[in-house]
């Protein structure tokens, strides 16, 4: 699926992004599901299935044929971009211990911060075919401390300028989302706000079929 801009779609997230009504924000998010139906397989994968995997391993990992899964997850979720054939040069040995690493940095709850997620992301961007956004799939579904770098995320907040997928763009990115969790207060995370935003853009969007997983 390709995302379609539209203008409609920025002013909605824009105006959700300037709300402080939690009811405005519940409500986005409670329509994510609906919103993610054409890729309803991989979203549950992303959101449900891996998360429960990763929580059963006494150290967090992706496998290679995991971490496939999670980039067609987010290039169903998002724009399409032809980096899985980078993807698939990466050894299954290198996906584990990168990914591994990338984990045990941020796995502390108390050590989690921007600079530890940062040192998460560059873990992870070793990988071929990984840049920042594509680390931050992985990171979010284990944590959502850390937020999905999405196109969404990103044209909401006028403050933060012209997209870049980028480290520093990223770091900026979260401390916004990071800050308009704590504003609307539990049960609200970065990831969380991100979800609400992109679910807000799909639902201002003209309507167009979607296909079934």
């Amino acid at each position: 699926a390709t995302r379609l801009a539209c203008a409609r779609c920025v002013a909605v997230m824009a105006a959700l992004w300037a709300s402080t009504d939690g009811a405005a924000w519940t409500g986005a998010l409670a329509s994510y599901e609906e919103h993610a139906a054409g890729h309803a397989q991989l979203d549950r994968f992303w959101r449900v299935e891996l998360p429960e995997t990763l929580a059963g391993r006494a150290e967090k990992f992706v496998s290679k044929e995991e971490l496939v899964e999670v980039m067609k997850w987010k290039f169903a979720h998002g724009k399409f971009r032809p980096l899985m054939k980078q993807i698939l040069t990466n050894e299954d040995a290198d996906v584990r211990a990168a990914s591994r690493a990338a984990f045990t940095l941020i796995a502390d709850a108390k050590s989690r911060n921007l600079s530890t997620i940062m040192k998460a992301i560059e873990a992870l961007t070793v990988l071929r075919g990984i840049g920042p956004a594509s680390a931050t799939a992985v990171l979010a579904l284990a944590y959502e401390d850390v937020a999905f770098m999405s196109d969404e995320a990103m044209e909401a907040i006028a403050a933060l300028g012209p997209k870049k997928y980028t480290l520093p763009h990223y770091k900026a990115l979260l401390s916004e989302l990071q800050a308009k969790a704590a504003s609307l207060g539990a049960p609200w995370t970065p990831e969380r706000i991100g979800r609400a935003l992109w679910a807000a853009a799909r639902a201002a969007q003209p309507s167009r079929k979607r296909k079934a997983e």
